[in-house]
């Protein structure tokens, strides 16, 4: 969460308006690169929690082994075909910059950054498995250092001046390199050994069951991104590179916000999966409820300092080359909130596996781009979280809740089921 206080002044001073502008542009293009995922990182976790509570280590090191030969190839792939497309692609004009004929910069950038991604697709699936296996303690003590070494590498960077090509590289790929280091580190130890990675355990059967829920979770991802994290672009195509910076900056803020409800609520993914697989409905919802007050409170907390503070904060943080709105402020805050409500309840569905209701508030969801558009286009970039904020209040909030419960009503029935066959 503090990493950005020292890397964002560090690198808009560096790279100036424009540059960073396009950086945070070409971060928000990898909405179209979550493809690359396949879902299988979400469908291993929850896979990983439910073979793991009833110990069968054979089929967890079958996951393991499948998950980490399918995303692999699928990553290859990827970036074959992106650096291939640089040829006839104009990556720079994609971002909302000038043409890469007179703009080299910004489109190696983007190609930088997007590979850097793209890696950390296939590095970061441990964290996925040591959430699977209950060591969340664990993942987000490499999750924090990975963000440590991403401070010294941006300030190494920065002080080296390498030129800004080598200063994205090495912000893009400090944390892929301690993902890998995580990776081989765990997998050498007592707890990961026993299901460590081998091209032979390689099951096809298993590759069939992760893609299709891993189908699913990619289908929610994919439109998650599209409708979330694409606000930059869109200021970028209806305004310019240089507001993208005045809007990307709080945005980057209120993101770390969001970091909250991401730790508060991931760990729940499967603890939920494993209380499901064994019909302990009540711990589900108990731990729900209790969940729901805490990070609604929690962030609501949070995201009010922001805006209490935010506009005077980031004046003073940034030396007053950035100097936000109270509206704009407003605004990200409110769309903080409203997905802290529901978070704990999407991971009740994630853990069953229950997946419909949320897809189709999702797919509702996404008339929300060309609204953030109109928007921008009519009203300015500062409106464009109140827009975020109602729509998914509209659309989503009522998939959560439906979800929600359709997941304890098919795990009670799953539950009594296997108490009649027992007796």
């Amino acid at each position: 969460m503090l990493s950005p206080f020292v890397t964002v002044p560090i690198s808009l001073q560096y790279l100036g308006a424009n540059l960073y502008g396009a950086w945070a542009a070409a971060l928000s293009l990898t909405a179209v690169a979550v493809f690359a995922d396949l879902g299988i990182g979400a469908g291993l976790m929850t896979k990983l929690a439910k073979v793991m509570a009833v110990n069968d280590i054979a089929r967890a090191k079958r996951l393991v082994s499948t998950a980490y030969i399918a995303l692999s190839a699928a990553v290859a792939i990827c970036l074959s075909m992106l650096w291939l497309s640089s040829v006839f692609l104009d990556w720079a004009l994609i971002v909302g910059g000038a043409s890469s004929a007179g703009n080299t910069q910004v489109e190696s950038l983007t190609l930088l950054t997007l590979t850097g991604f793209m890696l950390n697709i296939v590095a970061s699936l441990i964290i996925r498995i040591q959430y699977g296996m209950q060591q969340v303690g664990r993942s987000n003590i490499w999750q924090g250092a990975a963000s440590l070494v991403g401070i010294a590498a941006v300030l190494a960077a920065a002080q080296i001046d390498l030129g800004s090509d080598i200063f994205i590289a090495i912000a893009s790929f400090a944390p892929v390199c301690v993902a890998a280091l995580n990776t081989v580190l765990f997998f050498a130890g007592k707890s990961g050994r026993s299901i460590s990675p081998r091209v032979n355990q390689f099951s096809l059967a298993d590759l069939k069951d992760l893609a299709g829920i891993g189908g699913r979770f990619l289908l929610i991802t994919v439109l998650m991104t599209i409708s979330l994290a694409t606000d930059n672009w869109v200021v970028a195509q209806t305004t310019s590179l240089a507001e993208v910076a005045n809007f990307a900056v709080p945005a980057r803020i209120f993101a770390m916000i969001a970091v909250v409800i991401s730790i508060l609520t991931t760990p729940l993914w499967p603890l939920n999966a494993g209380a499901l697989q064994s019909g302990d409905t009540a711990w589900v919802t108990a731990t729900t409820r209790k969940m729901t007050v805490v990070t609604s409170l929690s962030v609501a907390g949070l995201a009010g300092i922001g805006v209490l503070i935010g506009t005077e904060a980031i004046t003073w943080w940034l030396s007053d080359a950035i100097s936000p709105s109270k509206t704009l402020l407003c605004g990200l805050a409110l769309m903080v909130f409203v997905q802290a409500v529901v978070a704990p309840m999407f991971m009740v569905q994630n853990g069953g596996g229950v997946l419909g209701p949320q897809t189709i508030g999702y797919i509702l969801y996404l008339a929300v781009v060309p609204v953030k558009w109109f928007v921008a286009t009519n009203l300015g970039a500062a409106w464009i979280p109140f827009a975020g904020a109602v729509l998914y209040c509209l659309f989503v909030w009522p998939a959560a809740l439906i979800g929600y419960r359709k997941t304890l009503a098919r795990a009670s029935k799953d539950a009594l089921k296997q108490l009649v066959e027992t007796k």
